[in-house]
């Protein structure tokens, strides 16, 4: 699995723009081949700071979706940050959840 996250502060006379813009990308990156989630998430303390995130079942996935119009509506709305984004691509390679937190606190 890829995680791409991108953060990223948008000033105020601009946020609206980048919201449009994710908008249009969500449903067709969601439909697209091996796509598993694709959001774009609004801090609740720093109003100005979003977070854009996909997840992808494989490399070649991603790839594809990097050369698409989709992802060029996703960088342009980096252009409009207040500064340069925190732009990351995580590869799994193993997943744990609550399990993992439970055995930890002794909880299991």
């Amino acid at each position: 699995m890829l995680y791409i996250t991108i953060e990223m502060e948008i000033p105020v006379n601009f946020q609206s723009n980048v919201i449009q813009a994710i908008r249009a990308v969500l449903e067709p990156t969601l439909a697209t081949p091996g796509c598993s989630s694709c959001a774009l998430f609004s801090d609740v303390i720093n109003s100005d700071r979003f977070v854009y995130f996909e997840e992808w079942k494989s490399r070649a996935a991603f790839e594809n979706h990097v050369n698409s119009r989709h992802f060029d509506n996703v960088l342009s709305c980096i252009d409009l940050a207040k500064e340069k984004p925190k732009f990351r691509i995580n590869k799994t390679i193993e997943t744990d959840g609550l399990k993992m937190v439970n055995k930890i606190r002794g909880t299991e």
